[in-house]
């Protein structure tokens, strides 16, 4: 018996333990943000063809404070 029939004897059908990335099958480290389940590994190596766009910390702030003047501007002009 190896690692992988006694670590994981019985079948998994409900819970947290029955999601997988479907990527590499990874059960471990898996991202549920965004309703994305992809493990960190496969969201970096494909998340920029998914869309998402990696932001520096600097950006990240001003990006947010500009949102946030944008919406609390148009939201006090309606």
């Amino acid at each position: 018996m190896g690692h992988q029939e006694l670590y994981c004897g019985h079948p998994r059908k409900f819970g947290l333990g029955c999601h997988s990335c479907p990527i590499c099958t990874n059960r471990q480290g898996l991202m549920w943000k965004y309703c994305v389940t992809m493990c960190l590994q496969g969201l970096l190596q494909y998340g920029k063809n998914m869309g998402f766009v990696k932001l520096d910390y600097v950006s990240h702030l001003e990006w947010v404070l500009q949102d946030t003047y944008c919406n609390a501007y148009s939201l006090y002009i309606k």
